[in-house]
C-alpha cells in the first residue's frame, strides 16, 4: 500500500490501479484494495470506473452503508438519478437490517459489561439511523425533482413512521440514549423538509403542522424550523385560534393543545371554561380572607398551569393577580433593555391581551409587566441579577465549566443579567404599588422567578415557593420564604425532636424504598467489616475488580446541577472531587473504587464524568472502574457489593446511611448537620475518613442511633414533604382535560384530595419558613 500511495502522489494512476487489482485478486473478500481503487479513479475523474469498483465492494459487503452513500453520489454526478434513487431505497432497507442486528448484539451483552466496551454496537445503530435518513431524504427529494410532489410527501410520511418506531426501540434498550437522540434528530429533519415542501406547494396548514413537529423535537434543525415556522404562521393567520383552524383543516382534526410551539397554545378558550366553573363555586363560598395573591408566569407553559391555580384560589374567595411577561427567548439582545419581539412572543402577547380585554371576574387581574415602569436601580438588584445569570447559563447549557470571560458566553451572560435585572425592577414596581399579601412562585432560584423572589422578599412580602418533587413523581415540594435550592428542612427537623423511629415511620419509609426498587434491602443494621455474598462477588468480578478486596462506590451528581446549588465545601467542584478521589484509589493496592455515573448524565449533561476520568487517567488505574450513565447496573445492586459509599449532595447518601452503609461527603447535602451524616470539611479530613473506614470498618461503622435518625429524616423528606397537585407539570393538558377538569378540582373530590395544599397556596394556613411538612 505504501507503493500505491507513492504512485498516487506521482500521478501514476494506472500503475497504482494495477497494483490494487492484483491485491484484490490475491485477497478475496478484502474490500480495501477496491475502495482504494475507487478513490484513485475519482481523483482522475474516471467516475464510471469508480462506480464499478464501489459496486464490487457492495457485492462483497452488503452492510457497507457508507459505500452505498458514496456510490449513490457518484451515480447522481453521472446523471444516473434513477439508479441513484434505486440504490438509496436499497440502502434504506440495509440500514434497517443493520439497526436490528446492532440491537440484537447490544441485548446479548453481559449485564455488567461497561458501556464503553460495547459502544461499537451503539455507534453502529446510530450510524444506521443516519444512513437511513440521508438515503430516505434524498429519495424524497428525487420524487419532488421529478414533479411527483405526492410521492415525496408519502415517502417522508413513511420515514416518519419508521423513525418513530426506531426511537421507541432505542428508548426501550438500556444505553441507547445516543441512538434515541439520533432518531429524534432524523425525525426532526424529515418533518422540517416536509414542512418546506408544503410551504412551497402553498399548503400553509401542512407547513405549520410539520414545522411545529420539527421544532417540538428540539433537535437540529429545530432552530431553523422555529424561524421558518414563525414566518409561515404569521402568514397563515393573525392569531393562534386562526392558525389552529388552518392546521386542523390539513391534519383532519384539531391538534392537541400544547405550550410549545406557541401555535398550538389553546389557553384562551380553556381559560374561559375554567372561569365559568369558578363563578359557579364562588357563589357558594364565602371568602376566607380574602387575601391578595400574586402569581408571576414567564412562559406559555407556566401561564396555563399557574392560571389554573389562580382559578382555584379565586374560587376560594381570594383576589389574584396573574403577572406575565412573554419571555419565550432565553438569550435575547438587550440594548439597553430587553424587547419582546420574537414571533412567538408577539402571538403570545396578542392572546393574553385579547383574553384580558374580554372581561374578567371580580378579584382577578391579568397584569402585563411590560406596562410596569421599572423602579430605580439599586446595587443589590445588579448583584442578584448577575448571580442568577450565572446559574441560568449553567442550567440552560448543562455545563458547569462555562467561562463568562469569553464569547459567546460573555455576551449571553451580559444579556441574561440585563433580562433578570429588568424583571426585578418591574416586579419591584408592581409590589410597591399593589402590595400583595403574598407571592406564589415556581422555583424562586432561577431566571425571572429568582428575580421575582428577590423583589418580593426585598419588600418584605411573603413567598410561597413550589417545585416538582424529585422523589415522588407528580408531587410537589412547597417552601415558605426560601428558594427551592435551599431545601431548608431546619424547622421541620427541630419540630420533630426527639426523632422517635416508630413502627409507622418504618412502614412508610420501607414502602417508599420498595417503590423505588422492589429488591431494596430495608434492614437498619450497621455495616461494619463487609463480606459480600456470591452474587456481589460476581458483580465485582464482572467489573474487572478483585472480589476479595473491599470496594468503595462513588456516586457523582450532575456537574452543572450541583454547581448551581453552591454546596461545595472541601473541593472546588464535583469534577475536582471525583478526580482527586480516583487518584487516591489509584495509589492503593488493597482498596478499590467504582464510579457509578449519574443515570441521567448522558441525556441531561454536556459534561461526562466517565470521559473526564478516562482522559485524565490513561490507562484507567487497576483499582478504579467506571459504570457509565447508560449502564443497566442498578445503584442498589452496586451497594450490595460495597463497603463504603462516597457521595456529594445526592439523596443516595441518605439512603446508604439508612441501610447502615458508611456514606461520606465532602460537600453540604440538604440533610447535612442533623446528626447522622459523615461530612468532611477539608480534603485531608475526607481522605482520612476513607482510610479509617477501610482500616477499621467495625470501629468506624455507623451507630444505630445515626441510622435511626436517617430513617426519621427520610420519613419527613421523602414521605411528608411531597404534596399532591391535580395537574401534571409535564403533561398539563391531558391531566386537566381528562383526569382533573376544573369543575372536579373545585368540587368535593378536589377539596378532599388537595384542599390542604391549596390552603397553603392561598395563605389560609401559615407554616414556618422553610420546606412545608405534613399538613395534618
Amino acid at each position: 500500500m505504501l507503493l500505491v500511495a507513492k504512485l498516487r502522489r506521482s500521478g501514476a494512476a494506472d500503475e497504482a490501479l494495477a497494483i490494487c487489482r492484483d491485491l484484490s485478486r490475491e485477497r478475496s473478500g478484502d474490500t480495501h484494495p477496491l475502495l482504494l481503487a475507487a478513490e484513485i479513479c475519482e481523483e482522475a475523474a474516471r467516475f464510471d470506473d469508480a462506480v464499478r469498483h464501489l459496486q464490487s465492494v457492495i457485492e462483497i459487503d452488503r452492510t457497507a452503508l457508507g459505500v452505498r452513500d458514496r456510490l449513490a453520489g457518484l451515480l447522481e454526478k453521472l446523471g444516473r438519478r434513477e439508479d441513484a434513487a434505486a440504490l438509496r431505497r436499497e440502502t434504506m432497507r440495509a440500514a434497517l437490517d443493520a439497526a436490528a442486528a446492532s440491537r440484537r448484539r447490544i441485548q446479548a451483552d453481559a449485564l455488567y459489561k461497561p458501556i464503553y466496551e460495547s459502544d461499537e454496537h451503539r455507534l453502529a445503530w446510530a450510524g444506521a439511523v443516519l444512513h437511513y435518513t440521508a438515503a430516505g431524504c434524498a429519495v424524497a427529494r428525487h420524487h419532488v425533482a421529478r414533479g411527483d410532489i405526492e410521492g415525496g410527501r408519502k415517502h417522508y410520511t413513511e420515514m416518519l413512521r419508521t423513525l418513530a418506531a426506531m426511537a421507541d426501540q432505542a428508548s426501550a434498550v438500556d444505553g441507547l440514549r445516543r441512538t434515541f437522540e439520533t432518531a429524534a434528530q432524523a425525525f426532526s429533519q424529515c418533518h422540517f423538509e416536509l414542512g418546506l415542501l408544503h410551504d412551497a406547494d402553498g399548503n400553509l396548514g401542512g407547513a405549520v403542522y410539520h414545522l411545529e413537529e420539527a421544532w417540538r423535537a428540539r433537535r437540529s434543525p429545530s432552530l431553523e424550523a422555529r424561524s421558518k415556522l414563525g414566518e409561515v404562521a404569521l402568514r397563515c393567520a393573525p392569531d393562534i385560534a386562526g392558525i389552529r383552524d388552518v392546521v386542523a383543516a390539513y391534519h383532519g382534526k384539531m391538534p392537541a393543545p400544547a405550550a410549545v410551539p406557541i401555535t398550538r397554545w389553546d389557553f384562551r378558550r380553556h381559560a374561559a371554561e375554567w372561569l365559568a366553573a369558578v363563578e359557579k363555586r364562588r357563589e357558594d363560598r364565602a371568602p376566607v380572607g380574602p387575601r391578595r395573591i400574586a402569581i408571576p408566569a414567564f412562559n406559555a407553559h407556566h401561564i396555563q398551569i399557574f392560571f389554573a391555580l389562580a382559578c382555584v384560589l379565586l374560587a376560594r374567595g381570594h383576589a389574584v393577580d396573574l403577572l406575565w411577561l412573554p419571555c419565550l427567548e432565553f438569550d435575547r439582545p438587550c440594548d439597553p433593555e430587553p424587547r419582546y419581539e420574537q414571533w412567538d412572543e408577539i402571538l403570545l402577547a396578542r392572546e393574553m391581551t385579547a383574553f384580558a380585554e374580554r372581561g374578567l371576574p371580580s378579584g382577578l387581574r391579568v397584569v402585563d409587566l411590560r406596562d410596569a415602569e421599572p423602579v430605580p436601580m439599586r446595587p443589590d438588584y445588579r448583584v442578584e441579577a448577575e448571580r442568577l445569570a450565572f446559574i441560568d447559563l449553567r442550567n440552560q447549557y448543562r455545563d458547569a465549566s462555562i467561562d463568562t470571560a469569553v464569547d459567546p458566553m460573555r455576551t449571553r451572560h451580559a444579556n441574561r443579567v440585563e433580562k433578570n435585572l429588568d424583571a426585578i425592577r418591574r416586579i419591584a414596581r408592581y409590589v410597591e404599588e399593589r402590595r400583595p399579601d403574598h407571592v406564589v412562585l415556581f422555583n424562586g432560584g432561577v431566571m425571572e422567578y429568582g428575580a421575582a423572589f428577590h423583589a418580593a422578599r426585598g419588600a418584605g412580602v411573603r413567598v410561597v415557593e413550589w417545585e416538582q418533587s424529585a422523589h415522588r413523581r407528580g408531587d410537589f415540594v412547597l417552601s415558605i420564604n426560601r428558594r427551592h435550592g435551599d431545601l431548608d428542612m431546619t424547622q421541620i427537623w427541630e419540630a420533630d425532636a426527639p426523632h422517635a423511629l416508630t413502627g409507622e415511620r418504618i412502614r412508610r419509609v420501607s414502602d417508599w424504598l420498595l417503590s423505588k426498587d422492589s429488591e431494596a434491602a430495608t434492614n437498619r443494621e450497621p455495616r461494619g467489616r463487609f463480606a459480600p455474598d456470591d452474587g456481589a462477588k460476581r458483580l465485582i468480578a464482572g467489573l474487572g475488580l478483585d472480589p476479595g478486596k473491599p470496594v468503595a462506590a462513588l456516586f457523582p451528581n450532575l456537574t452543572w446541577d450541583t454547581s448551581a446549588l453552591d454546596r461545595e465545601v472541601a473541593f472546588a467542584s464535583v469534577q475536582d472531587w471525583v478526580l482527586r478521589t480516583a487518584a487516591f484509589f489509584a495509589a492503593q493496592s488493597d482498596w478499590q473504587l467504582v464510579l457509578r455515573i449519574h443515570p441521567a448524565e448522558r441525556a441531561r449533561s454536556r459534561e461526562h464524568i466517565g470521559e473526564i476520568v478516562r482522559t485524565h487517567f490513561s490507562p484507567l488505574p487497576e483499582t478504579v472502574r467506571i459504570v457509565e450513565s447508560e449502564s443497566p447496573l442498578s445503584s442498589y445492586r452496586l451497594l450490595d457489593a460495597t463497603q463504603l459509599g462516597l457521595y456529594y449532595t445526592g439523596t443516595l447518601g441518605l439512603e446508604m446511611t439508612m441501610l447502615g452503609i458508611q456514606a461520606m461527603t465532602p460537600a453540604r447535602p440538604l440533610y447535612g448537620g442533623f446528626g447522622f451524616t459523615r461530612e468532611a470539611v477539608t480534603p485531608d479530613s475526607y481522605f482520612e475518613m476513607i482510610r479509617r473506614a477501610f482500616a477499621d470498618p467495625n470501629g468506624a461503622a455507623l451507630t444505630q442511633r445515626e441510622i435511626d435518625l436517617s430513617w426519621c429524616f427520610a420519613d419527613l423528606y421523602m414521605t411528608q414533604t411531597p404534596k399532591p397537585f391535580p395537574w401534571s407539570y409535564q403533561q398539563f393538558w391531558p391531566s386537566i382535560r381528562q383526569n382533573w377538569p376544573m369543575d372536579r378540582v373545585l368540587g368535593e373530590d378536589g377539596e378532599a384530595a388537595f384542599g390542604k395544599v391549596f390552603a397553603v397556596f392561598a395563605g389560609e394556613v401559615d407554616p414556618p419558613d422553610g420546606i412545608v411538612g405534613a399538613l395534618d
